[in-house]
């Protein structure tokens, strides 16, 4: 099982201690260690809901999510919208899937 992401657990990868890590987090990034985590989640959900048809349940444990449920409710909170209107809005056909701004 992997270990949660947590204050602790990165200061203790940096050898610092929490309050240490914490302040240094926000310094660097702007925003608080959880914030950061869900930030980065919902990115990778958005990619994902944006560039493949899976299931919003893989989407949500690919993403880091405990449980559909949660990365549901999470989602909208956060986008203001569900997750299958924003796949409706922003999926990317197949055929231009990792192609570049030229279309090649």
């Amino acid at each position: 099982m992997k270990k949660a992401l947590s204050t602790s657990t990165l200061a203790q990868r940096l050898n610092l201690t929490p309050s240490r890590a914490g302040h240094l987090v926000v310094e660097l990034f702007g925003v608080p260690f959880a914030q950061l985590v869900l930030l980065e989640r919902l990115k990778r959900a958005k990619d994902l809901l944006r560039t493949t048809d899976e299931r919003i349940g893989v989407i949500a444990l690919k993403s880091g999510f405990g449980d559909e449920c949660r990365f549901s409710r999470t989602f909208r909170r956060e986008t203001g919208m569900t997750r299958g209107a924003y796949r409706r809005r922003n999926s990317v056909p197949p055929d231009f899937q990792g192609r570049g701004a030229t279309g090649t």
